[in-house]
């Protein structure tokens, strides 16, 4: 299967042009069930963001960057199987650029149960965004910074079924991502950057470091058609600071010892056939 595709994204109110893109993809499948595919996608023109500078009336002119990808997946009829998947982007003339990848095993031990785990890396270098806005003699200043991001995310996802009736489902998700800043721009009116106060003034400050780390148990037991009861357990971890920790074991050692939130829920759903229930009524 081939596809070209061309794209034209605008605002819808007022209505003004934010980015021009031609995507090109192609996927096969082949005699062993092997999935392959390539996407690409060139951005060829100027590009405007009108949300990134967070006040109305202003935007950020994007860079020209140009994309690729490749992913591949094996037999899912199989007991093991892996999906994998690599990417990248850059701006066109200039130092912007990010790649990622994701590989993400699976293993079917039965009919009845399935565990999945997946993997992914996404690196941006030199990319730009938001930091702070302020007014200084009724005019607006936004600033912007030069940042590399680094993201990391794991997520184990299992499911047992018992019968037709009856599941149990584990989701476990830890998502970490560090930004360092390097420079500060102040956004002009025409949506470039300009000189603005510099490293000098706002230092590491912007730097962030931020955890997520959430464990879903769900017990789903379906009693009559259409109604169910689910016994749901929550855990939660979120932390953030400007404080960049490089190790990832000790960032999640870090991330362990912060305060949790624990839930648990218990939802009753009964259907009830309104169309049974008033042809009995008026029999």
């Amino acid at each position: 299967n081939n596809e070209i595709s061309f794209r034209y994204n605008s605002l819808y109110k007022p209505r003004k042009y934010t980015d021009f893109e031609v995507n090109f993809r192609t996927n096969t499948t082949f005699r062993n069930y092997i999935h392959m595919g390539l996407f690409a996608e060139v951005k060829p023109f100027d590009r405007y963001d009108y949300f990134e500078p967070r006040v109305d009336g202003y935007k950020y002119a994007g860079p020209k960057i140009m994309m690729g990808q490749f992913w591949m997946s094996t037999d899912y009829r199989k007991m093991l199987a892996l999906d994998y998947r690599l990417g990248a982007w850059r701006e066109f003339g200039g130092d912007q650029y990010s790649y990622w990848t994701a590989i993400g095993p699976r293993i079917r031990f039965n009919d009845k149960w399935l565990l999945t785990y997946r993997i992914n890396f996404n690196m941006r270098f030199n990319t730009h965004g938001y930091v702070d806005d302020y007014v200084v003699n009724n005019d607006t200043i936004i600033d912007f910074g030069k940042r590399d991001q680094r993201t990391i995310e794991n997520t184990i996802n299992t499911k047992y079924i018992f019968n037709n009736k009856m599941s149990l489902s584990l989701r476990a998700r830890h998502y970490w991502s560090r930004v360092e800043y390097s420079d500060f721009y102040e956004l002009q009116k025409d949506g470039s950057l300009g000189p603005s106060k510099g490293v000098d003034t706002y230092g590491n400050d912007e730097n962030y470091n931020y955890n997520a780390f959430t464990i879903d148990l769900q017990y789903l037991w379906r009693f009559a058609p259409g109604s169910d009861i689910s016994i749901v357990w929550k855990n939660a971890i979120f932390t953030s600071d400007e404080h960049i920790i490089n190790g990832f074991w000790d960032n999640l050692n870090n991330t362990f010892e912060s305060s949790q939130i624990n839930s648990l829920s218990l939802k009753i759903l009964y259907y009830l056939d309104y169309q049974y229930l008033k042809k009995n009524r008026f029999r």
